[in-house]
């Protein structure tokens, strides 16, 4: 009997690091448990799994309750999960499984400013409390006695990881990419619906969007004026905005001329894809870090209003990975 696998995420490029570390054999038997932004994705079979209500403990006990039904298949399977997502902890609890970045240096980030591993003291609250949430809730990033690897792509995570004496296993996105068979580059493609991509051989500036409007709350004309200095200085023209999954800005509207990417695919996979730029813009996105190395990096930087800061941290720029 073929072995089986889960996957737990809901972001895209924590997707494509399964896919790629993936064997052949690996997504022909792979059941994927996604939220609501990885529901549009084309994975067989995938289960959907529903919005929590409300973080109160009815609410928190009734949806580990409906968790219960895909423990008998998670039990069975090998698993590889995003742990810091509403629905992990339910579904993991105490099963071993192996944790997936986020983006590019993402533990350095979080543990950063994680605690210790909270302790755990024997007693009937104790053993509710975690019935209620699962017991890698507030334990995330691999940071448990459950999570049997780490799954990096830096030096940075790797580094951490080692001195931690946790296990970890760093991998080349490109390389991956590269020494794939055709049915799995074909299979990737088909996930993230990329086809006809020849319009992108004549941009050679990249802006990588984010969310600022949903995650910082800005206001519209706030939004156009981090952008505008740029979009002035290189010609809407002459732009490819690749959009983030979340963000709902109309470009095209305020920035006639420009070009918008609308894929779910991570610019890590286009990149390892061989799709090129010269120069790339944005304000703090992980994703300028997957850039050729003869790529500019024009990083404008959180720290331009307080409010993004709040939503995403201090994030550091490429140059200090």
């Amino acid at each position: 009997m073929s072995k089986k696998y889960s996957f737990v995420g809901d972001t895209t490029y924590s997707l494509l690091l399964y896919l790629l570390y993936s064997s052949d054999e690996m997504l022909h038997n792979t059941t994927y448990y996604v939220g609501s932004n990885l529901s549009p994705c084309k994975l067989e079979p995938k289960i959907v799994m529903p919005p929590l209500k409300s973080y109160s403990n009815s609410d928190r006990i009734k949806y580990r309750l409906k968790c219960l039904k895909y423990r008998v298949s998670l039990r069975k399977s090998n698993i590889f999960a995003q742990d810091h997502l509403f629905f992990s902890a339910p579904l993991i609890d105490n099963l071993q499984y192996t944790v997936l970045e986020d983006c590019p240096n993402f533990f350095s980030v979080l543990y950063s400013h994680v605690p210790k591993e909270p302790s755990f003291t024997p007693s009937l609250g104790a053993y509710v409390y975690n019935f209620k949430v699962g017991r890698i809730f507030n334990r995330y990033g691999g940071y448990n006695p459950w999570c049997k690897k780490r799954i990096v792509t830096t030096d940075s995570d790797r580094k951490l990881f080692e001195k931690l004496k946790l296990t970890s296993e760093q991998i080349s996105l490109e390389n991956l990419w590269r020494t794939s068979s055709e049915f799995k580059q074909k299979y990737i493609k088909n996930v993230y619906a990329l086809h006809n991509l020849e319009h992108l051989s004549s941009k050679r500036i990249v802006l990588f969007s984010q969310p600022l409007i949903e995650d910082a709350h800005l206001k519209t004309e706030e939004f156009l004026a981090i952008y505008q200095p740029y979009i002035d200085k290189f010609g809407a023209e002459n732009i490819l905005v690749k959009l983030h999954p979340r963000d709902k800005f109309d470009y095209k509207k305020y920035f006639p001329g420009i070009t918008t990417l609308q894929t779910k695919a991570p610019q890590q996979l286009l990149s390892a894809m061989g799709i090129k730029f010269n120069i790339a813009i944005t304000v703090c996105s992980s994703a300028v870090s997957s850039m050729d190395k003869d790529c500019k990096i024009v990083w404008i930087g959180a720290e331009i209003d307080d409010r993004i800061v709040k939503a995403y941290g201090h994030v550091k720029s490429p140059s200090h990975y």
